[in-house]
């Protein structure tokens, strides 16, 4: 495929794309097959960088990609929970694709950002030692 501009999707092409990944998500659901939404863009000549771009300007595609989405992380989910998925697999696809986070690397965070709040306030009111100063 030759370099140069990205393709540009009319509305009723967003339109029909729209639809196709609707009645995937529901096709999948019903005969509770595999979905990866990766698939579905290799089906329809869909680059994944286009789904951010599309979802900005099309509510039709908004809709029907968000929707395809928590259809995606509900089945792993629920495939995780009854054991049909390796959970640690499934716990490392959620932290990367579905934006999961590990309950200790919150805590990790707040943890810093708290120290940090009380260095500066330490500094403030004039309570920190010569040696956090140097």
């Amino acid at each position: 495929m030759p370099a140069g501009r990205p393709v540009e999707f009319t509305d009723l092409v967003l339109d029909k794309l729209a639809e196709s990944l609707t009645k995937w998500v529901e096709k999948g659901r019903k005969k509770e097959e595999v979905q990866y939404l990766i698939d579905w863009a290799l089906d329809n000549n869909f680059c994944e960088k286009n789904f951010s771009r599309y979802v900005a300007k099309h509510e039709g595609f908004r809709l029907a990609y968000e929707r395809a989405k928590m259809a995606q992380e509900s089945q792993i989910v629920k495939n995780a929970l009854t054991k049909k998925y390796d959970s640690g697999f499934s716990q490392f696809f959620l932290q990367c694709r579905c934006g999961w986070k590990k309950q200790e690397d919150i805590d990790t965070k707040a943890n810093k950002a708290k120290s940090q709040l009380e260095k500066i306030s330490d500094i403030l009111h004039g309570n920190e030692t010569q040696e956090e100063i140097e």
